[in-house]
């Protein structure tokens, strides 16, 4: 049992296990670690000096993250107005291309990396920030993407893997490997309010479906399948 048909796929594929060994079921998306979070102190990131506005991009420092795509696109964009904020665990790939990279293209003004923070300031971010953009070439299944969708904040992902169903609709979704595609997009989530619009309503809709995937059903469904 996978959660996303893509991963179904890679099993088939890769594993040459047959189509019908292998279910496709969703969780419901209830009760993670952002709905514990009640009593929240907006003061939580005045340390941290962020400006006004900034995109937020929630990943560790994997290559396949693609945060140099995303620093391309920024570089690219030409806009010192466009902030950019990122968390997760700075991995070796951090201090051996993309750091390097913020310093040859003196973007320090405009990037920064906070490296790993608390449940609360990143709650805090979520809902401080313009947007969230997921530029990753491979997820299972993109938690900033869901967290995003589940507390309606304005998103833009990838349109690899599961991404694009998870988001449903390919007017948020950009190419990874196009830095133009990529910028393009940033520049709508974060200037242009009618798509800001469009994308928050989008996240409405597919709110429903994360939330109520009817995935107990399924199990029981599947059970009494593999029994029989």
């Amino acid at each position: 049992i996978v959660s996303y048909n893509h991963v179904k796929q890679d099993i088939i594929n890769y594993f040459k296990k047959p189509a019908d060994a292998v279910f496709t079921v969703l969780l419901d998306m209830q009760d993670l670690w952002f709905d514990k979070i009640t009593n929240h102190d907006k003061t939580s990131i005045n340390s941290y000096q962020l400006p006004d506005k900034f995109l937020l991009y929630p990943a560790s420092t994997w290559a396949h993250k693609n945060h140099l795509g995303l620093l391309e696109a920024i570089k690219k964009l030409n806009n010192p107005d466009i902030k950019l904020i990122c968390t997760g665990h700075p991995t070796e790939h951090y201090e051996k291309n993309i750091l390097p990279y913020i310093e040859s293209e003196k973007l320090f003004q405009q990037v920064k990396f906070l490296g790993i923070v608390t449940d609360e300031v990143l709650f805090e971010l979520y809902h401080k920030c313009r947007a969230v953009v997921v530029p990753t070439l491979y997820e299972a299944g993109s938690f900033p993407l869901i967290e995003s969708i589940l507390m309606g904040i304005p998103v833009i992902c990838s349109k690899v893997t599961s991404l694009p169903d998870t988001i449903g609709n390919e007017r948020f979704t950009f190419d990874p490997l196009n830095v133009l595609d990529i910028s393009n997009k940033i520049e709508k989530i974060y200037f242009d309010l009618d798509y800001r619009e469009e994308n928050i309503a989008q996240l409405k809709i597919q709110r429903k479906k994360l939330i109520n995937t009817n995935a107990a059903a399924k199990f029981e469904h599947i059970y009494k399948t593999i029994c029989n």
